[in-house]
């Protein structure tokens, strides 16, 4: 089993992997008339929050403990 370090390092690896992908969206050109990118953009920042918010959280518990 994992201890809350380890899934909070996970966590916030995933957070930047995401990062990643948000700023590759956000340097795309061209139009985007039916609001693909910008779905795509919201879905890809609430997952980045998501995870720094857990990773963070996890990384408290680990501190407490």
């Amino acid at each position: 089993m994992k201890t809350n370090r380890e899934l909070s390092e996970e966590y916030l690896d995933d957070a930047e992997k995401v990062l990643r992908c948000i700023r590759a969206l956000r340097a795309e050109r061209g139009p985007d008339l039916a609001g693909i990118r910008a779905r795509r953009l919201r879905m890809l920042t609430e997952m980045y929050d998501e995870c720094r918010v857990v990773g963070h959280l996890l990384a408290r518990r680990e501190r407490t403990v």
